[in-house]
């Protein structure tokens, strides 16, 4: 902890931004889509998701930090659900507090490129991490679709396969074939990505 929050101080020291969104590992984070009736909205829909959080989350509620995101036009109301367990953000606080650091808001990896994605099209993005491999599917700045898949369970060709099932379970419930693309082939710059 000591060292992180050493190099978090230099790296603070280097820019004049004050406030900061943190990107954490999106293995810590469960999301998910959830799909209700166009006509539910309002005080409906959010008492909608409070009763779907029960049987989908898989931590308990009392334990988490859940948050929410409206993805706008589609056909009934999609919600992106993010939950991610409490002692995992608090963690991340405390050593961000310890630096300097001042987070607005903390968000899934895969949430923050999204947001600075730039892609015509949907795209399967294979991003390796660690001890895992996330494949997500970014479309018009929001993560669509996204899982987290242990290195140690999956060998090169069983994760070609599961990728391939990915892009054709998309391809199938969303009625577009997403462009696969692995991080390496992604230039990103201070503002934003491009393929």
């Amino acid at each position: 902890k000591g060292s992180l929050v050493v190099a978090l101080k230099k790296a603070l020291a280097q820019t004049t931004t004050p406030y900061f969104i943190v990107s954490i590992p999106p293995d810590a984070v469960y999301s998910k889509i959830l799909t209700f009736p166009h006509l539910i909205s309002g005080d409906r829909l959010a008492e909608a998701i409070t009763l779907a959080l029960g049987f989908q989350l898989p931590f308990k509620t009392s334990e988490t930090y859940i948050d929410h995101q409206i993805i706008p036009a589609t056909e009934a109301n999609d919600v992106l659900l993010s939950a991610c367990p409490k002692a995992v953000i608090d963690a991340y606080s405390e050593v961000l507090q310890s630096a300097g650091i001042k987070a607005v808001a903390m968000e899934p990896h895969t949430m923050s490129i999204a947001r600075e994605f730039e892609n015509k099209e949907p795209t399967l993005l294979i991003i390796p991490y660690s001890e895992s491999v996330v494949v997500t599917v970014i479309d018009q700045h929001l993560v669509r679709f996204s899982r987290s898949l242990p290195k140690e369970q999956y060998t090169e060709t069983a994760l070609a396969e599961e990728v391939a099932r990915i892009k054709d379970f998309y391809a199938t419930e969303y009625g577009v074939n997403p462009v696969p693309m692995e991080w390496k082939d992604v230039a990103c710059s201070e503002h934003h990505c491009t393929l």
